[in-house]
This record gives C-alpha cells, structure tokens and sequence, in this order.
C-alpha cells in the first residue's frame, strides 16, 4: 500500500488520462477489491490513452480505497478526501461517484468471503491470584477460543487488560454496524 505522501504525489497524473478512464480505472480496482483478483491482468485488458501510468494510477486508487476502508465512517462520500489528498475537483467528484455507488457492497462482500475461522465458543474464568506477604492476590481472566478450523487459543490477562480488549470488542462491534447498517 502506497504512503499517504505518495498517494498524494500521484495524485497530479490523473490529470493525464480522461474523466472517463479515471472514472473506469476506479471500477477496474473496485473489481479487483470485490473479487480478489489479479489487479495487473485486469488492466492488461484496459486501453488508455496513457498507459505508463495505468498501474500507478490503479495503486493509487487502491491505496486510497483501503485506507478509507480502515478509517471508514457512516459516510461513502469521499469527494473531500480525494481533494484533500491533491485531487482536482473534476477527477474527485468522478471518482467519488463510482466509489460511493459500490462502496457498501464491496465491505459487506468482504465481509461474508473473510477467510478468518468463525468463533464457535467462548469459555471464560475470573480468578484472583495467591496473596503474600507483600500485598493482596490480583484478579484476573482466563479466556479459551474455540474456533471452526484451528485449535483453541487460551488468553490470560489481568482486568486493566480484560477492560481495553472489552472496550476495544464494542468499538469494532460499533463500526461493524456503522459499515454493514446492521
């Protein structure tokens, strides 16, 4: 994935191909999001009227899609971020129009192909460690992870630990739902 410094620097090439190729290279990327694809054969069947920066442009492309994956809000619109990364305003709104118009299909695609094993159960033990001398016994957790394909992942963490994770679980669960509309 290319720096944000260098999506930026790219930025300034779009303005060597048409609004129509741009707006076909977006889709082409989308494609190759959405179906795991080859990205490099799937250009190989694009005619541009200046193919040496295709697949700089496509990486490009790639590179601000994923990020605004990572970071997505609640909104698809991401005119104002092609514009801020260096875009000019033609090229931004063409973009954005295609990348909106697919946007939430390819997460919620992604999210049904996730090759990641499904949790099949969750065993969980509070416990307090032995005192001594020195002070009381410390709480803690025990967690143990069943899932469909690998062996189970046992985790202990203290209860500062099990608090972050369990404050970190409805943060993911939040944007899961802010993503998928759920």
């Amino acid at each position: 994935m290319l720096s944000q410094q260098e999506i930026k620097d790219n930025m300034v090439r779009f303005e060597s191909i048409s609004t129509e190729e741009a707006a076909q290279l977006a889709g082409v990327v989308l494609d190759h999001i959405q179906l795991k694809s080859n990205l490099s054969q799937m250009l190989a069947g694009l005619e541009f009227s200046d193919t040496s920066t295709k697949q700089i442009l496509a990486d490009t492309i790639l590179s601000f899609i994923n990020r605004l994956l990572q970071s997505r809000t609640a909104t698809s619109d991401c005119s104002p971020l092609l514009k801020q990364a260096g875009l000019n305003d033609e090229y931004s709104e063409v973009i954005s129009k295609v990348i909106s118009n697919r946007l939430d299909t390819v997460v919620k695609d992604l999210a049904e192909k996730s090759s990641g094993d499904k949790l099949q159960d969750l065993e969980w033990r509070f416990g307090l460690t032995a005192a001594s001398s020195t002070g009381a016994g410390t709480p803690f957790i025990q967690m143990r992870l069943q899932f469909e394909n690998i062996q189970p992942v046992s985790i202990e963490m203290g209860m500062t630990e099990f608090y972050e994770f369990a404050a970190d679980i409805k943060r993911i669960q939040a944007q899961m739902s802010n993503t998928l509309n759920i």
